[in-house]
């Protein structure tokens, strides 16, 4: 059996250093409130990282997880 936080997107910035952990759990649609909020806040924290760069290697899993 695997723990929950054994599957992960690991990502750290060349230039910046900023270290971005993504758990997979968070790729899935949230159920609640609380769920919601979590994923905005890792949203809103990807678009700072991202800015627009549709090349950058996290713009995908903001996509996906905005979409969410």
């Amino acid at each position: 059996m695997m723990s929950r936080g054994a599957l992960a997107m690991d990502y750290v910035d060349q230039k910046t250093t900023h270290k971005f952990h993504l758990p997979l759990h968070v790729f899935k649609k949230p159920n609640n409130e609380r769920e919601y909020t979590k994923l905005e806040k890792i949203v809103d924290t990807l678009i700072d990282e991202v800015r627009g760069h549709e090349h950058h290697p996290l713009a995908v899993a903001m996509q996906i997880i905005g979409e969410n």
